[in-house]
């Protein structure tokens, strides 16, 4: 009786009909995996630079650069996105949460899942992002991804080469030491 020899991945359970493809594959598996525990790495990195900053400041301060940095980190690609920011933030005890939410939240898009809350506390307001060069701006949307995943929101806006503003979240929970510094000093103003 005649029999086939073939190889199979124990994880994704592909065939192959030959030693060579089976290795070749093992071989970009391994390649691929490596790739996501480091961006894995270099995102939680990311994340913790980020949370250190203790003042709307200093987020909105040092963010041109630390976004710039990481994503060339992340995705190896060597941009200089050249902008500076404006921004006009408040408290908000109901910061909605339709579009976006904060990690350790959900959203809940026309309040339909009714168990679950229609709004957490943040800081929110209007954002503008002032671009030195068209370059800058075009990179952009291939920033905005990361910026969201840092937690800071942006939402209904738009603008021109040069400029964009945007509506923007920065929810209690995923800037703790932001919110704590910016309610002390909301209370310092009042006393």
């Amino acid at each position: 009786m005649p029999q086939i020899l073939v190889w199979q991945c124990p994880r994704t359970k592909r065939i192959f009909q030959s030693k060579d493809d089976y290795v070749a594959y093992l071989k970009e598996e391994a390649k691929h995996n490596l790739a996501q525990k480091t961006f894995k790495k270099n995102f939680a990195e990311c994340i913790n630079a980020f949370n250190k900053l203790t003042s709307i400041d200093d987020l909105f301060t040092s963010f041109p650069e630390l976004i710039n940095y990481y994503y060339n980190k992340l995705y190896g690609k060597d941009i200089k996105c050249k902008f500076n920011i404006k921004y006009n933030i408040n408290y908000n005890n109901t910061c909605s949460n339709s579009h976006a939410c904060p990690r350790d939240g959900v959203t809940n898009w026309g309040g339909f899942l009714t168990k679950e809350p229609r709004s957490y506390p943040g800081l929110q307001g209007r954002i503008s992002f002032h671009f030195s060069n068209e370059s800058s701006y075009n990179y952009f949307n291939d920033l905005s991804h990361l910026i969201k995943s840092v937690g800071v929101h942006i939402g209904t806006g738009g603008g021109g080469p040069k400029e964009l503003s945007y509506d923007v979240i920065l929810f209690k929970s995923d800037w703790p030491n932001i919110s704590e510094m910016y309610l002390n000093d909301i209370k310092s103003i009042i006393e």
